[in-house]
């Protein structure tokens, strides 16, 4: 099966990576970008088809991946909507554009919208996905299998459910990023020179992600696990929740949740 990508950036570029990683024939995956370097980088890391212009790409393909810009997305579509079949399966990438709004862009309604993180650069991203009673159940798990190869995906039952999680694991890695920052400051606070914090910090934060991935135990299970009664865990453990943590999870998602909204309803009005 060919797959086409219009957009060589740096999430096509990890899809790609992916599905050549996971043995899907590189000669069967195209791309296609205005700048033309990115194609050439594409071809020569991952082997995979450069087209010369969107309409070769479409006319040759039989998924479409639209991996451009939220904001150059319908003018992107326009080039080739001609060339569009209606048994071709389309997935958006594009942040923020509603599935009604990319149907009506390509005149098609075979389409499926998805957002993954950027972990999918090292094959450990997580994808929602959303689609319409239009796609087959053979389509999904071809986008199953495709987003798979970059991680984990989750299929949802509502678009609207699109902006929690773009909330949770779109923005997701930021918040695991700086609460590493935070370890990595405090522990230098306390007399750990900077290498040394650093090391552990990311370290253990691997250690605690891979355990809770595991799925054995909750993370909750996990947690009480390690904390002994009048222990020092316990004691950083109430401090944190002292803090407000849970109440500022909750802020940092409510905030991303609404902005998204906020970002959807300007594509969708623009």
């Amino acid at each position: 099966m060919n797959v086409g990508f219009i957009g060589g950036g740096n999430m096509a570029a990890a899809i790609m990576r992916g599905l050549v990683k996971n043995n899907w024939c590189a000669k069967d995956i195209r791309v296609y970008d205005r700048h033309f370097e990115k194609c050439d980088q594409l071809n020569q890391e991952y082997g995979v088809t450069v087209c010369k212009d969107s309409q070769t790409l479409v006319a040759s393909s039989d998924v479409i991946v639209l991996a451009v810009k939220p904001q150059a997305l319908e003018a992107a579509i326009a080039e080739f909507k001609i060339n569009i079949r209606p048994e071709q399966l389309i997935i958006s990438v594009a942040a923020g554009v509603l599935l009604e709004q990319c149907e009506t862009w390509c005149g098609s309604k075979n389409i499926v919208r998805a957002m993954p993180n950027t972990p999918a650069a090292i094959g450990e991203g997580a994808t929602a996905l959303y689609c319409n009673s239009n796609v087959s159940s053979d389509h999904k798990a071809i986008v199953t299998k495709i987003f798979n190869a970059t991680g984990v995906s989750v299929w949802l039952e509502q678009e609207a459910q699109m902006d929690a999680v773009t909330a949770l694991s779109g923005s997701g890695p930021a918040y695991y990023f700086l609460f590493i920052e935070n370890m990595i400051k405090a522990a230098t606070s306390l007399g750990l020179d900077i290498n040394m914090a650093t090391t552990l910090a990311i370290q253990t934060a691997k250690g605690a992600c891979i355990m809770a991935a595991e799925g054995e135990q909750s993370p909750e299970q996990l947690r009480i696990q390690v904390t002994s009664k009048r222990g020092t865990t316990e004691k950083g453990l109430q401090a944190l929740i002292e803090g407000g943590l849970e109440e500022q999870v909750l802020a940092a998602l409510k905030a991303a949740k609404t902005r998204s909204e906020e970002l959807s309803r300007s594509e969708s009005n623009a």
